[in-house]
């Protein structure tokens, strides 16, 4: 969305800029403030917005030398952490829940939930690491069902929620 606004600012400045020169035939040099203060506020919603754009996640299981290798871009800088399979004793399915915060709400009430289905990686010490994020069960299931086709770790299921009985 940052990109896509930030991109928008950039045509119509150059459109107007364009559609103004036609007019009044004046030198480009006459139009070097509106284009430092347009521009750079283009460049505010562009380089984030392409910079979260760019954001990548990996992570790999090699079953031949024993280790799981996350590795994130952001911003352009990689960040890569080799952990050993030794560390995990369980695959999990997990149904876990996200909160957007709502605009124009007070601080106290919470903002729309909506859930998610996660495959982790279970250590018995520390936080679990995080294999893949699916918006449905079937996909993370399938991604589980191929992780213990290479690994051998258990399955856990951890998708049923303590609410449906509502």
């Amino acid at each position: 969305m940052l990109v896509a606004i930030g991109a928008g600012i950039g045509v119509q400045l150059a459109r107007g800029i364009s559609a103004n020169q036609a007019t009044t035939h004046a030198a480009w040099t006459g139009y070097i403030p509106a284009v430092l203060v347009f521009g750079g506020i283009a460049l505010v919603f562009l380089l984030p917005g392409a910079a979260m754009l760019a954001y990548r996640r990996e992570v790999w299981v090699d079953p031949g030398t024993h280790e799981v290798t996350e590795r994130a871009r952001y911003l352009g800088f990689w960040r890569t952490r080799s952990l050993p399979l030794s560390r995990f004793n369980a695959i999990v399915v997990a149904r876990r829940y996200r909160t957007r915060s709502r605009r124009n709400r007070s601080a106290g009430s919470p903002g729309r939930s909506y859930r998610i289905f996660v495959v982790e990686l279970a250590s018995a010490a520390g936080k679990p690491l995080r294999v893949a994020v699916e918006q449905h069960e079937a996909p993370a299931r399938e991604v589980a069902a191929k992780l213990t086709a290479v690994i051998d770790l258990p399955l856990l299921d951890q998708t049923t929620d303590p609410d449906d009985d509502e």
